[in-house]
């Protein structure tokens, strides 16, 4: 059985009646750090092309999307998390900084792990958790990436600079809870907040 930890801070989120949540892993003030000197690099190197950055405080690894949920459904999936096993708290390595999903249909600029057991592990645990409430489950297959900047369309990039960065990248990143995030969009911008959480052990 996992710890978990609730927000009892009132939130733009809560006045919805359907709330967008997803699962992610969080970083801690050094890993956010390591992750924003390479975004350095890589806006020297795409400076001259409107992307739009994430804010560093958004940064995450997402595990889970859930999409639109409702509060009963929220109050069904938090109790059935709190019983599940997921693995002890563990390290991984994000080395490649690519476009996803594809070159043909360029959404975002991300950095991606090296094949880690454990993030697979966790996204099924939540997906076969929770998949039979959700009203509209995502059927799409798990692929762990860091988003570092949303790409406009029609935009078109130098792969083999992000080739380049491939061979550099080396930041390692520890694995200490899953924390259910609401997106909640304003002003043009998106803004998270933390639902709950719940910490792997040692």
């Amino acid at each position: 059985m996992q710890q978990t930890t609730s927000n009892k801070q009132l939130n733009p989120c809560e006045i919805n009646p359907a709330l967008r949540l997803f699962f992610a892993l969080t970083f801690s003030e050094e890993e956010r750090a390591a992750i924003e000197d390479l975004r350095s690099n890589l806006k020297k190197q795409y400076s001259g092309l409107p992307l739009k950055w994430i804010s560093p405080e958004n940064l995450h690894l997402t595990l889970y999307f859930c999409g639109e949920v409702t509060k009963p459904q929220l109050e069904e999936i938090i109790p059935i998390l709190s019983n599940a096993t997921f693995p002890k708290i563990f390290k991984f390595t994000a080395r490649i900084a690519t476009i996803f999903p594809n070159t043909n249909h360029p959404v975002a600029l991300v950095l991606e792990p090296e094949i880690c057991p454990q993030l697979l592990a966790i996204h099924k645990i939540l997906r076969t958790s929770i998949d039979n409430i959700l009203d509209n489950p995502d059927p799409r297959p798990y692929r762990p990436h860091i988003t570092l900047a949303k790409i406009p369309r029609r935009e078109k990039f130098d792969l083999q600079k992000l080739k380049t960065q491939e061979e550099t990248i080396s930041i390692n990143i520890i694995a200490k809870k899953v924390t259910l995030l609401c997106s909640n969009y304003v002003q043009h911008q998106n803004h998270y907040h933390k639902i709950a959480s719940w910490l792997l052990l040692d």
